[in-house]
């Protein structure tokens, strides 16, 4: 393979955020008896619910009102009012509220070289929620304390980001944990130099590449074969070369002025190759030395 007339009724408001199904039941705090009111804030699209957008709930308090809100349920009949039109409305039992973890959305930098200590900054939602105690970090496997400074930002150093033969991560997700549980979040943090595959790879498709570095390393990436449970260092690069049989380059050596470069190569309309494993790495050089990067293994999808 070688990749080289007028309608009376207002227009629904348009929202910019993603497809969100909220339904909110208001009751006064101090009722002794619930008569609670529904309302139904809808994003007006046709779009299906994504499973992790179920099964959500809350709770908000005032000195006067409380709101329960929910996404869950099947979904009932359109709706309309004078200011909104609801295109779908979630019905069905309250679901039970539970603890709420941290759950982070981005770390700042979002890359930084391989080695540990690296200075972080993590922002996100829940990290001083009340009983949350001591926050910690999950990048991958690697685990470290991190400190909030608000609900919103902690910081931290990372840990190491290597494997077995001394080669970086690349890309891994990030978690944060406090005493409320576990959240995956939707982090990612990349330990360079580096290749990020960016979306799945398909026969008549196109293999989109990432590769980071350091700001103005030379990169090249090759294609090729491993060996399995052999890498083969080689001085003076940190790592090893972990692909050793008929080895190609698909990216010439490339510099880096900003730390990255975006690639992509079509993948021939060839039915054969589905189910195919392609494996990939680079090499990163830093004046007379440099840097190995990690072992990028790519699965054709049909």
């Amino acid at each position: 393979m070688h990749m080289t007339t007028p309608n009376p009724r207002p227009a629904p408001q348009r929202w910019s955020a993603a497809p969100v199904l909220l339904a909110a039941f208001l009751s006064p705090a101090g009722a002794t008896q619930e008569s609670p009111q529904r309302i139904a804030l809808v994003a007006p699209t046709t779009a299906a619910l994504m499973p992790a957008e179920v099964a959500a709930s809350g709770r908000s308090t005032s000195a006067n009102f409380r709101a329960d809100w929910q996404v869950a349920g099947p979904l009932a009949a359109g709706a309309s009012s004078t200011f909104f039109r609801l295109e779908r409305l979630a019905v069905g039992p309250k679901l039970p509220l539970g603890p709420t973890p941290p759950f982070p959305v981005a770390v700042t930098p979002a890359a930084a070289k391989a080695g540990a200590g690296a200075a972080v900054t993590l922002l996100g939602i829940n990290f001083q929620a009340p009983g949350a105690g001591a926050l910690s970090a999950d990048f991958g496997a690697a685990t470290v304390p991190v400190v909030a400074s608000s609900n919103l930002v902690a910081a931290g150093t990372t840990p190491a980001g290597v494997n077995v033969y001394g080669n970086p991560l690349g890309a891994v997700a990030v978690g944060m944990t406090s005493n409320l549980g576990t959240d995956l979040g939707a982090a990612e943090f990349v330990h360079h130099p580096a290749l990020v595959q960016r979306a799945p790879m398909q026969v008549a498709g196109t293999l989109r590449l990432d590769v980071l570095a350091s700001s103005g390393a030379v990169v090249g990436v090759f294609l090729g074969s491993p060996v399995a449970g052999v890498a083969v260092p080689i001085a003076p690069f940190a790592g090893a070369a972990e692909i050793l049989v008929n080895l190609q380059a698909i990216v010439g050596f490339t510099p880096l002025p900003l730390g990255s470069a975006s690639f992509q190569f079509p993948v021939p309309s060839l039915p054969g190759l589905a189910g195919t494993v392609i494996h990939l790495q680079g090499l990163a050089l830093e004046g007379a030395a440099g840097s190995f990067t990690n072992h990028l293994s790519v699965p054709i999808l049909p």
